[in-house]
């Protein structure tokens, strides 16, 4: 097992037994809580995977005993019985190493009640209220809230961000397309003489256009590819805008790249199309 003074600080939680489903948390290994883990028998906990792959690498932690403190601590001790998944609970930035406790074991009353409703919350707020106070006259519900509106607060900065960001990205998309779309157009006018030479000796409108299309899609890509291999690198020596984003995500770059080559691809069309609709003894004229 880990040293002592290596083990990392764990997040804390006293859940119910329908926590998991509720919150739709994966249990990865072992089991989740029943009603049956209860005061009077067993103590048991679950802890998160990165709990589990820090403190028993090369090894299964169901059965592994836990407790809380130091090596002389009297605290008695727990037996893992599951692993979860990851989450995010105290903050949103980053899960945290977390070790999860029946409430029935660990706390005298819930502090917190999650409940999965297909229906308006507002709708059931009097019902679970009313449910509650008939289980423990001595509890009163004192909030009811949606998870959306509990998670909106710390998440009103971050998506301040991306909305700031999502308007820089679009305002330099825009400035990215048009400045290639110029620049391919005045390469393919530059080159009427060319191609009114091609066309004289015999080669086709449509072999013009797709030879020059692909042209400027292949400087498109090398270009592009520059770009993805900087937004890699810059990537991994900056941290992520935003949590759970990444700047070298491959949807996001693949999107990228797809809209800048179909623009070059119209870009080079257009002028290429027009200029093969001239006659060749015109243009060689001019």
């Amino acid at each position: 097992m880990t040293g002592v003074a290596a083990n990392p600080a764990l997040n804390l939680e006293a859940i119910g037994p329908h926590h998991f489903d509720t919150l739709r948390v994966p249990i990865v290994r072992g089991r989740a809580f029943t009603p049956d883990d209860r005061a009077g028998v067993l103590a048991v906990a679950i802890v998160s995977a990165d709990v589990a792959a820090r403190t028993w690498p090369e090894g299964s932690p169901i059965g592994r005993r836990v407790k809380m403190g130091g090596p002389d601590s009297r605290e008695g001790w727990w037996t893992i019985i599951g692993v979860a998944a990851p989450t995010r609970y105290r903050e949103l930035g980053a899960a945290r190493p977390t070790i999860y406790l029946p409430a029935a074991q660990f706390l005298d009353t819930a502090e917190r009640l999650a409940i999965r409703t297909s229906v308006r919350p507002e709708s059931v707020a009097q019902a679970i209220r009313g449910h509650v106070e008939a289980i423990d006259p001595g509890v009163r519900v004192l909030r009811v809230a949606t998870f959306d509106a509990i998670v909106s607060e710390p998440l009103a900065q971050p998506r301040f961000h991306a909305t700031v960001s999502g308007a820089f990205a679009v305002t330099a998309a825009l400035l990215a397309a048009v400045g290639l779309y110029a620049v391919l157009a005045a390469a393919v006018r530059h080159r009427d003489r060319e191609i009114a030479i091609r066309i004289a000796v015999g080669a086709t409108p449509w072999t013009i256009r797709r030879l020059v299309v692909a042209e400027a899609v292949m400087l498109a890509g090398i270009g592009a590819a520059a770009g993805v291999l900087g937004a890699v690198v810059t990537s991994r020596l900056g941290g992520e805008p935003l949590p759970g984003a990444s700047v070298a995500d491959p949807a996001a770059l693949a999107t990228a790249v797809g809209a800048l080559l179909v623009i070059s691809a119209l870009a080079a069309y257009w002028p290429i199309r027009a200029a093969t609709r001239v006659d060749p003894i015109v243009s060689l004229r001019a």
